[in-house]
């Protein structure tokens, strides 16, 4: 049998640390050998925090406690002591330049896990972060320029996609935004939020992006060129009511829904969902010029009918099929052409 050198009482032996039983051990042992100083750095003005070199987002005081109280606690253990978790449950300022918080330490003494509660002190150091700077001083490192493929009708698409953007992100993490006529300019110098506009405005407006690098000095200390990454998204225009031309056939746009035209195809009297991105491989396209010719049916024979333009008196024959079928003498159709397309649809 083992006893306590504290307390006295019986004590197996394989849960006896350093002659202590766990809960004298707990109440008499430091097992600091240093007073930790933890210092917390933050930017005053985004209040992100600083932890390892690093700057991190703007989280609860807890959470940056905890990770900051991590690292710096385990230097000051004693001997044989192992840190395995920190939480904090209660924290308040003393004054401006220092916090008080009630932590509680889970570690292990010589591999056998105990629980301490301490009151902790953190000096709190206030420091501009380098975007805060950056803003400040108009400084980025990556340009984000939306475009789009019609010049003139984008407006009411440009407003969507910025709150689309700025749903995902806090305008206040760029350091500009500048619209332009062409669309508009996002300044950044972060590039976690470059890869999340780019993310979205691919996935969701089915943008093509180009990237170029301009060098503006070297840095012999990191000994690289260093300077502005631009990323051109472009994105295409296609409203309700366009006329467009997919894989050879004229269409008629119906609804739009983020990245997908909804097609009625006269051809084929049928509707197809069509993805914005086949703009991209040219079989989608916008049309440029429409011209439209009104006809009147004049003769049905079988296969074909006779149409007379109403405007001239030419006539023309037409292949009966799909819709056709059921024309009459006296009907009139409409002759659309559009980029060297034609397509005859009912006249509404």
């Amino acid at each position: 049998m083992w006893f306590c050198v504290k307390c006295g009482r019986s004590v197996k032996k394989d849960e006896l640390i350093r002659g202590y039983c766990p809960d004298c051990f707990v109440r008499s042992v430091n097992i600091f050998e240093s007073i930790p100083e933890i210092k917390l750095v933050v930017c005053p003005k985004c209040y992100s925090w600083l932890h390892q070199g690093e700057w991190n987002p703007p989280a609860p005081e807890n959470m940056v406690l905890e990770n900051i109280a991590s690292r710096e606690l385990q230097k000051h253990l004693i001997e044989g002591t192992q840190l395995l978790e920190v939480h904090v449950d209660h924290w308040e300022y003393v004054d401006p330049g220092n916090l008080k918080f009630n932590a509680t330490l889970s570690v292990a003494v010589d591999g056998k896990p105990l629980s301490f509660e301490y009151t902790l002190t953190a000096k709190i150091i206030r420091k501009v972060c380098p975007r805060c700077v950056s803003i400040v001083a108009g400084k980025h490192d990556y340009l984000v320029q939306i475009r789009f493929t019609e010049r003139d009708r984008f407006h009411g698409l440009l407003g969507e996609v910025l709150n689309a953007i700025f749903t995902q992100i806090n305008r206040e993490a760029l350091v500009s935004v500048k619209e332009v006529p062409e669309g508009v300019d996002l300044e950044l110098d972060d590039g976690v939020l470059v890869k999340k506009i780019l993310e979205l405005l691919t996935r969701k407006y089915a943008a093509r992006v180009n990237v170029s690098f301009k060098t503006t000095k070297y840095d012999a200390h990191q000994g690289k060129w260093i300077g502005v990454t631009t990323y051109v998204a472009r994105i295409p225009v296609f409203q309700e009511k366009d006329i467009v031309i997919y894989r050879g056939k004229l269409g008629l746009v119906k609804l739009i829904k983020e990245n997908k035209l909804i097609l009625w195809l006269p051809d084929t009297e049928s509707y197809r969902e069509v993805d914005v991105k086949e703009y991209w491989k040219g079989k989608l396209v916008p049309v440029t010029r429409v011209e439209t010719e009104v006809y009147r049916v004049k003769d049905v024979d079988g296969a074909f009918i006779l149409i007379e333009n109403t405007a001239t008196g030419d006539t023309r024959q037409v292949k009966v099929k799909g819709w056709l079928k059921n024309l009459k003498i006296g009907d009139r159709v409409v002759l659309i052409k559009a980029n060297n397309v034609e397509t005859l649809v009912p006249e509404i």
